[in-house]
């Protein structure tokens, strides 16, 4: 994925879930909220996607990201497809997906006292 050409970045214009609200998309410091609104940019447009956005729903919280991390979260939950995508790119190492988003849901291992070397 080109981030200056493809659509990289996903933001979402959030509110905070109110009593009738079956449930959340997104908790941030204890708060819950759900995507009224989202939007696709790229490097080259993704000032003029923000802004939009934040014109429009004034009042929400903004939450931008990147686009292929929701994409790998997704198929964290599919670790074959994950494995075969990732051969696919050639970034499979032993045979075990890595990266920090996959470090990120084996949180575990950082606070193993036997194992830790610093600061989490």
């Amino acid at each position: 994925m080109n981030p200056i050409t493809d659509n990289a970045y996903l933001i979402f214009a959030c509110k905070r879930v109110s009593d009738g609200d079956l449930e959340a998309d997104f908790v941030v410091d204890g708060i819950a909220y759900v995507v009224v609104a989202a939007s696709k940019a790229n490097m080259l447009n993704f000032a003029e996607k923000q802004e939009e956005i934040e014109v429009k729903f004034p009042k929400h919280k903004i939450i931008m990201t990147q686009r292929p991390l929701f994409n790998l979260i997704e198929t964290l939950d599919q670790p074959e497809k994950l494995e075969a995508a990732m051969i696919a790119d050639g970034d499979l190492i032993d045979n075990k997906p890595t990266g920090r988003i996959v470090d990120a849901f084996d949180w575990n291992k950082k606070h193993d006292g036997a194992r830790q070397r610093g600061h989490c």
